[in-house]
């Protein structure tokens, strides 16, 4: 019963950050930037080169949301995924009885946090940037402050998930958890 909760909450905070990550970069709404997708691809995303022709910006644009944009979600939601319920499983089989024995598993919790920032901020370098099909696009703001939002965004989710998804005992090993979380 508590794996099927600890589920259930693994889900809603995913989707409280994907789904409208999915929203804004495929459905058309009038009051977020411009107003279309490819029109807020094209000025807040890609490189701003006045060099470049309007219509192969427009192409630029729909290469990214297709070969950049959309496996990115797809890898950020199902690597989310695998993260928390690896870290579910990997607390259960701690078989910690008393919280002072939880303490010396903390390195445990800043490996998960660590692997999941690097994975999910080079991830985003890689296919919003240096992949071959969107090679370069975005431009080199745009891409830094897409990788800063990416890991600060996982950062929160990761602190927040684990500290709702850990078991009682297991509490300990997330950091300041005892303290937020007083049961």
């Amino acid at each position: 019963m508590r794996f099927i909760s600890s589920l259930i909450i693994v889900s809603i905070m995913i989707a409280l950050i994907i789904i409208p990550a999915y929203i804004v970069a495929f459905i058309d709404i009038a009051f977020i930037g411009r107003g279309d997708a490819l029109r807020n691809i094209i000025f807040y995303i890609i490189d701003q080169d006045p060099n470049i022709p309007g219509e192969e910006r427009r192409f630029m644009a729909e290469d990214l949301l297709i070969f950049g944009i959309q496996p990115l979600l797809i890898y950020l939601t199902s690597f989310w995924s695998i993260i928390f319920i690896s870290w579910i499983i990997v607390t259960e089989f701690l078989r910690i009885d008393r919280p002072n024995k939880a303490f010396k598993f903390m390195w445990i919790w800043f490996l998960f946090l660590i692997v999941m920032l690097v994975l999910s901020g080079y991830m985003t370098y890689y296919f919003l940037y240096s992949q071959k099909d969107v090679y370069q696009f975005v431009g080199g703001p745009q891409i830094t402050s897409i990788i800063f939002l990416t890991t600060i965004l996982s950062l929160i989710l990761f602190y927040l998930t684990t500290l709702f998804i850990t078991s009682r005992v297991n509490r300990p090993t997330v950091p300041l958890a005892t303290i937020l979380m007083r049961t």
